[in-house]
């Protein structure tokens, strides 16, 4: 009892002594960071852009003197090919660095505390960009005299045929394993280990799971989840379309190309959203959104009308068809983009706005 005792006072003195700590900025775990990550994969031809971050914390435990270097390069590699410096690769010119600022806190004594580690950041954003060659590559950052990040990343094929005309996406919102077990434990039967019947999505002649976890956390939410569903890329909580780096600017992050995006600028597809939660919300949204911040709701609905209008990005004209409800985010107000009339404003590009099933029924 007494060496109980006495390993009981050591783990309460270690976990008093120790504390819940944070990340500095989600798949960024060196003081260099290259978006997209290691382990990213691409559809040959779908759109993307890199962001690379140079940080310098000024202070806490990965203080280095607060100056970042501005002299960082970007070398990107198809296995087996020649290392280019990335504007030479993909024959783009060289942006500008950008410098900010941001604060985090490393753990739950630093917020309680309220004393924030403060990093200064040099940055390059590389816009639009596509691998077209399936195969296996290198970005290789380098920076502070020697110090690298490596992300590795695969390009898959793209069929150049449609193998389908039409493609109906149902999602179902939080419709995670367990969800489905249970629905399959309330509807069906089942007499010594065997079901009587089955639902249908076990009749199903293909079936798969998705793990749809985000880059920083197991525990995810509609906005990455809808996102990893869209474009196969993960990204950040709260994030859809982009992965979130650490700029002031929710919208600026580097995106990437979502399906509908992809589908409508090789095919001209039609596209056709139906929701039975508000537009804006982030499963819907998230098909034609990009931002790190899901709550964002007038931006977005911009967005779905007019696509990506502050960076030049994949032309996007605005869903063939579009049902839903969240009207407090289309009419004129605080909830709307600069509050404007979006009613009007889809009115305006050709659309025909009902507001009951009365008037739908007339079309």
């Amino acid at each position: 009892m007494v060496a109980f005792s006495k390993i009981a006072a050591a783990a309460t003195f270690a976990t008093l002594a120790s504390a819940q700590t944070y990340q500095r900025l989600g798949a960024c775990p060196d003081l260099g960071c290259v978006f997209p990550p290691d382990q990213t994969d691409f559809l040959a031809g779908q759109y993307f852009d890199i962001r690379v971050e140079v940080h310098a914390p000024v202070n806490g435990s990965e203080a280095n003197g607060g100056i970042p270097d501005k002299k960082f390069s970007l070398a990107i590699q198809k296995v087996g090919g020649t290392s280019q410096q990335v504007s030479k690769f993909f024959d783009i010119t060289e942006p500008a660095i950008e410098e900010w600022k941001f604060k985090w806190y490393e753990d739950y004594f630093a917020e309680d505390a309220k004393t924030p580690s403060v990093v200064n950041v040099a940055a390059k954003a590389y816009r639009r960009v596509a691998l077209y060659e399936p195969g296996e590559y290198t970005a290789t950052l380098s920076y502070y005299n020697g110090s690298k990040t490596v992300a590795n990343w695969v390009v898959r094929d793209l069929a150049e045929e449609k193998k389908t005309k039409n493609v109906i996406l149902f999602i179902g919102d939080g419709m995670t394993t367990s969800m489905i077990t249970a629905a399959r434990l309330i509807g069906h039967k089942s007499i010594n280990g065997k079901y009587l019947s089955k639902m249908a999505m076990d009749k199903f002649p293909i079936l798969g799971h998705q793990m749809t976890h985000s880059i920083d956390s197991y525990i995810t939410d509609s906005a990455n989840s809808a996102s990893a569903l869209y474009s196969g890329h993960k990204s950040t909580v709260n994030a859809m379309g982009v992965y979130s780096d650490s700029s002031p600017d929710a919208f600026d992050d580097p995106k990437v190309e979502t399906i509908v995006e992809l589908l409508t600028r090789i095919w001209g597809s039609a596209i056709g959203v139906v929701s039975t939660a508000y537009l804006a919300d982030a499963t819907p949204i998230a098909l034609t959104g990009h931002t790190r911040t899901r709550g964002h709701y007038g931006p977005l609905v911009d967005q779905m009308l007019n696509g990506v209008t502050n960076y030049t990005w994949t032309p996007f004209d605005g869903p063939d068809v579009v049902f839903g409800g969240g009207s407090e985010n289309f009419n004129p107000g605080d909830e709307s983009y600069l509050g404007k009339d979006y009613v009007q404003e889809f009115r305006n590009k050709g659309y025909k706005v009902v507001m009951d099933n009365t008037t739908l029924a007339t079309l």
